[in-house]
């Protein structure tokens, strides 16, 4: 496997990593302010609910808000498969060169700083980082095709 693979590789493991435990930080805060997304899970049986409590580690300080989770999960979902795809393209045809590979590392960060800025609402970081995720997938496009 090439260095631009194993980076994509890897990048694509973070990557879903920061999802997973954004849904689950999203349910344990869900639970734990017991606002819940669809009214059969304020009947959820509280043996059941105790046991999630306990695989989630659902006691102490939470998120008053699972909307800003939430938030994140939506925003990946969003950006990410696309630029993943257009990283696995670019190293499908053979034009990925070594600062393509530094640009997987760098997509990576500014997904991983927007998330951090978006759960503390810290802007101008957000945006920034946010921005330059777009371009960097933006930029790996046009590599596709021009």
């Amino acid at each position: 496997m090439s260095s631009y693979n194993e980076t994509l590789a890897k990048g694509a493991g973070l990557l879903t990593l920061k999802m997973v435990v954004s849904h689950l930080a999203t349910v344990r805060t869900r639970i734990m302010t017991a606002d819940f997304k669809a009214d059969e899970d304020h009947g959820i049986a509280k043996p059941v609910l105790n046991l999630f409590k306990v695989l989630l580690g659902a006691y102490g300080p939470t998120f008053e808000n699972p909307k800003r989770l939430l938030g994140i999960v939506n925003n990946s979902v969003e950006n990410e498969p696309f630029w993943f795809a257009v990283a696995l393209m670019l190293g499908q045809t053979g034009k990925a060169n070594d600062t393509d590979s530094k640009l997987i590392l760098a997509y990576v960060a500014c997904r991983f700083i927007h998330a951090f800025c978006y759960i503390f609402a810290i802007q101008p970081f957000r945006a920034f980082s946010y921005t330059a995720g777009l371009g960097i997938t933006g930029f790996t496009a046009a590599r596709l095709v021009f």
